[in-house]
């Protein structure tokens, strides 16, 4: 009888053990929200790895991020990347208010010696003018004690990784200035263990190639010694400071997990489609695809010299129904996600301008 509670005690320990073993870690948030929604009212819920919606920390400005469709212009990144709907754009008052919105992970990520983890996201900041901003993604276990930070740090005009309040130059800040966006920010944490006396490492790059494989952590942008001793199980987004004439940023494809692919794909095979077109020899648009297509489709097209380039979508009558681009852009390839935005079912065309020339192709939506 003893010998038999001793086996079926080893099988349980064996059976958690296999349990904890076999967890998965990872997380994605695309804000594919309504257009207008804001942060405010609980986006979000129980699902893709997080335990339930966006929550107010500190936020005296009422709706001071919303969800758009505009403003981040992902070509920028010199690489389409794979995205759902809109992102979040932040705009807080220019008197200098800071605004903190967390979201609680499904269970607490260990702090297990050798275990990595990974996080990324795109960024825009539009406007911060003053140095006295910070902004960016935290890493939290519960509501109190920053843990780390991957954005703009406060009293810089420089791309920072581990916290939100840096002083002056050093190894966690990096020569990227924070103009030079849209950018996607990728970090990645070496835990050394829960009782370990050694720092954890966070290790941030900027814009890496995404089918290039996982970066090397001697290509870092920027590296600091982070203490994550507990793990760590809330993702904030903070932004605010003494802001100037105005702060704007925007924020999209939030993703974490404990794999380069993680956070990577699908953007990789997309970026390999691009390279091969990169110096294009003539001027060109692609079917879209799918064709028919609900909700969204994607449009390809190649442009044989760097200039102002505009693709709009018309109904069957000549109206502009939507502006999916209206920039400059380099040669290239370049790809757009048009979705439906509430456009009933029916024939829609395309239509491809830059440097005097136009192409039309047309596609079908089905509801």
């Amino acid at each position: 009888m003893r010998v038999g509670t001793i086996l079926m005690s080893l099988a349980l320990v064996l059976l958690l053990s296999s349990v904890g073993m076999s967890q998965v870690y990872s997380a994605r948030e695309s804000f594919d929200y309504p257009r207008g929604a804001t942060i405010d009212t609980l986006m979000g819920g129980a699902s893709n790895g997080w335990a339930g919606s966006w929550y107010k920390i500190v936020a005296p400005q009422a709706n001071a991020a919303v969800a758009a469709d505009t403003g981040l212009v992902y070509d920028d990144l010199n690489y389409p990347v794979s995205h759902v709907g809109n992102h979040l754009e932040a705009v807080p008052d220019p008197t200098g208010t800071e605004q903190r919105y967390g979201r609680h992970l499904d269970k607490t990520w260990p702090n297990e010696a050798g275990r990595t983890y990974w996080i990324s996201f795109v960024m825009n900041v539009k406007n911060a003018t003053d140095n006295n901003t910070w902004l960016g993604v935290k890493y939290y276990n519960g509501d109190n004690g920053e843990l780390g930070m991957l954005g703009k740090g406060h009293g810089l005009d420089k791309y920072t990784v581990g916290s939100g309040w840096h002083g002056g130059e050093g190894p966690e800040v990096s020569t990227v200035s924070w103009s030079e966006g849209p950018v996607w920010l990728v970090g990645k944490t070496v835990m050394q263990g829960a009782t370990s006396t050694v720092s954890d490492t966070t290790y941030m790059w900027i814009s890496p190639d995404p089918a290039g494989g996982e970066p090397a952590i001697s290509t870092a942008n920027a590296i600091a010694l982070t203490n994550m001793k507990n793990g760590f199980n809330t993702i904030r987004i903070e932004f605010g400071g003494s802001v100037g004439d105005g702060l704007n940023v925007s924020f999209d494809e939030l993703r974490l997990g404990t794999s380069w692919g993680d956070v990577a794909s699908p953007l990789g095979p997309t970026a390999v489609a691009q390279r091969d077109i990169e110096l294009p020899e003539h001027f060109g648009l692609l079917q879209n695809y799918p064709n028919p297509f609900n909700p969204s489709t994607t449009i390809s097209y190649t442009l044989k010299r760097n200039g102002k380039v505009r693709l709009s979508v018309y109904d069957v009558i000549g109206r502009e129904v939507a502006v999916l681009v209206n920039s400059v852009q380099q040669a290239g390839g370049h790809t757009v996600t048009f979705s439906r935005t509430g456009l009933p079912s029916g024939i829609y065309f395309y239509r491809l301008e830059s440097s005097g020339t136009a192409i039309t192709k047309k596609m079908v939506l089905v509801r």
